[in-house]
């Protein structure tokens, strides 16, 4: 199921790749591509990267029927650098959804490195696994390093000049859910004609998305 199966996520995806006209999406951590179907249903081409060769092929059989779907066996870390210098050349905006969590090493600040150096003030971010403050979703912790905003926040502003991000808030759900982080260019929202209110609030301090069920 895509996102988990959590229908907010979905809606939030599609909300973004709409208002954004998203034309292209990358994936780390294909699994057996659930995700990998809901992206392709709604965007013109998807790169899904997946480290586990028997994920991998499952994958494929899952996803033989989406032409505009390319699957990389490999580490997210030198696919991303082999897809992302072509992908920044031919679009202004792509969506980079970010799940290749399973593995040692964890990749999360490389990919980010990577997205920095290619696609610079010019991705739509969405983390898995991440931890929501004041809500109950679960999250990723690797050798004792939580996945939360605190751990990226450094080369986040280095991926941006400036930027927004808000988080998953599904109240009633969200411990039997797993946290994400939305992150966007902060200049887009002009440039698309889009007012940030539409996509989140602020409580205590912290932006949360709008779509709550």
């Amino acid at each position: 199921m895509a996102f988990n199966g959590d229908i907010t996520v979905q809606k939030e995806a599609e909300k973004i790749i709409k208002n954004f006209k998203i034309k292209v999406a990358i994936e780390t951590g294909t699994h057996i591509g659930g995700t990998t179907k809901f992206l392709a249903e709604h965007v013109e081409k998807v790169e899904t990267i997946e480290i586990n060769t028997h994920m991998f092929n499952e994958a494929c059989k899952n996803l033989f029927e989406f032409k505009n779907v390319t699957i990389h066996l490999g580490d997210s870390i030198s696919k991303l650098e082999e897809l992302l210098p072509k992908i920044s050349l031919e679009n202004e905006l792509v969506l980079l959804y970010l799940d290749a969590h399973w593995y040692d090493p964890w990749p999360l600040l490389n990919e980010l490195e990577k997205i920095k150096k290619y696609m610079y003030d010019r991705a739509i971010i969405i983390i898995d696994d991440f931890e929501v403050p004041n809500r109950n979703y679960k999250y990723d912790v690797y050798k004792s390093q939580k996945n939360n905003y605190e751990y990226i926040r450094e080369i986040l502003s280095e991926v941006y000049n400036k930027y927004e991000y808000y988080y998953s808030n599904n109240k009633e759900n969200s411990t039997k859910s797993v946290g994400k982080i939305y992150i966007f260019p902060e200049n887009i929202f002009a440039k698309y004609g889009k007012k940030k209110e539409n996509f989140f609030r602020t409580e205590n301090g912290v932006n949360y998305s709008l779509i709550t069920e």
